[in-house]
């Protein structure tokens, strides 16, 4: 059975009779069929005076019904029973006028081939009403096709033609009530395959954000892994002379560089709720997608491994964020052991002030010449020298304090 044929099934089942009910369901072709009221009254291809004479070929056709296994047919007729047994194998079509060797009878065409496949004529000609009928065993080989049920006169001569009374047609509805089913279906498939679509274009730009969420990552692990190596450079000792306004310099740099750290910090860990919330409301879009897939088993379940892996990346991430922090809690740890130590020796430039403060007048002015010439000092800090300049700093100071 055809979906088309399906979901265009209407129930017909009913019994017409009379002139207006057999002519709503019931079209003519060749000749215009009408209703005429002698012998208990029938639908007739010719009026009374030409019904025995030759005219052209005719058909009273009714709608198309779908079969059903419960399907049958049954068309009350009056008058002749024609010359030929059987219409079966002929096309369905009508044309050129009627013939003493013709067919009277019912026939049923068979939409897809534009054929009779079966045919009943009465048992004698006569007045007095027999129906014929197509059972349900008749039409078993046409379930869930298409079909009409044709009144056809091809045979003048006497007795040369025939009335339908009327017509039963009983389990059309199944086929209608199945066809309203899979179009209903058909209409939520259609609904299911565009949440499922729209599932995956939702994945494939959470699989985006979080590959940019990764080298993010990486880039500020690089970045936590340089400002501590930067730091551990800083709080070891350069040369016994190191002085307080240089650990304080770089004592605000390892500040700043945490505070860039500690905000980038905080960004990932926004982007990594809102990645949780999508992928939550991705979860309600998979249960209905596996609904569909249950139902019309054509959708597989290739989003399943993609949320699995999905959730395996923001743990990994996460375990990130995780190492980024301990690593920017030793940062803390290692400024603040800067600062104790910058601490330090400012207490030990205050108790060397003192000692000074407590000596000679000229050692106390050889010592503000040395603060004013920091500058120097520092350049004797520095591993290039000649063989004539002192070996350490100490024999420098004491130079230029023999110099005045």
């Amino acid at each position: 059975m055809s979906a088309a044929a399906i979901t265009s099934a209407a129930c017909h089942d009913a019994s017409y009779s009379g002139s207006a009910e057999m002519q709503s369901f019931f079209s003519s072709h060749g000749t215009t069929w009408q209703w005429l009221s002698d012998y208990g009254g029938g639908m007739s291809a010719t009026d009374k005076d030409h019904r025995d004479k030759s005219h052209a070929n005719s058909i009273l056709r009714s709608q198309c019904v779908i079969v059903t296994p419960n399907t049958r047919f049954q068309v009350v007729t009056v008058g002749g029973k024609g010359t030929a047994g059987s219409v079966n194998g002929i096309p369905a079509r009508v044309y050129g006028d009627t013939t003493e060797l013709g067919f009277l009878g019912v026939a049923l065409h068979l939409v897809s081939t534009s054929q009779w496949v079966l045919s009943r004529r009465r048992s004698s000609s006569g007045r007095e009403p027999e129906t014929l009928t197509f059972t349900s065993e008749d039409l078993a080989d046409y379930v869930g096709q298409a079909v009409t049920v044709d009144i056809v006169d091809t045979f003048h001569g006497k007795w040369g033609w025939i009335y339908a009374r009327s017509f039963l047609i009983q389990g059309s509805c199944q086929a209608a009530a199945l066809g309203a089913e899979v179009a209903r279906f058909n209409e939520l498939m259609l609904q299911e395959r565009q949440r499922a679509e729209t599932a995956e274009a939702a994945l494939e730009a959470e699989r985006v954000r979080c590959s940019h969420l990764d080298a993010q990552v990486l880039e500020l692990t690089a970045q936590l892994a340089a400002a501590v190596s930067a730091e551990a450079g800083q709080v070891a000792p350069k040369r016994p002379a190191a002085k307080e306004a240089e650990m304080h310099a770089h004592t605000e740099i390892g500040a700043k560089e945490q505070a860039a750290l500690e905000a980038r910090i905080a960004e990932l860990e926004t982007r990594l709720k809102a990645s949780e919330a999508a992928h939550k409301a991705t979860g309600s879009t998979e249960e209905r997608k596996e609904r569909v897939e249950r139902r019309a088993g054509a959708l597989g379940a290739e989003t399943s491994q993609e949320d699995l892996d999905l959730r395996k990346r923001i743990q990994e991430l996460q375990a990130q964020l995780a190492r980024s922090e301990h690593a920017s809690a030793s940062l803390k740890d290692a400024a603040s052991r800067a600062a104790d130590q910058m601490q330090q020796q400012a207490a030990k430039i205050r108790e060397l002030e003192r000692r000074l403060g407590e000596g000679e007048g000229y050692v106390v002015q050889a010592m503000g010449s040395a603060v004013r010439g920091f500058s120097r000092l520092v350049r004797c800090m520095k591993p290039q020298r000649t063989a004539d300049d002192p070996a350490t700093c100490g024999e420098r100071v004491q130079l230029q304090l023999d110099q005045g």
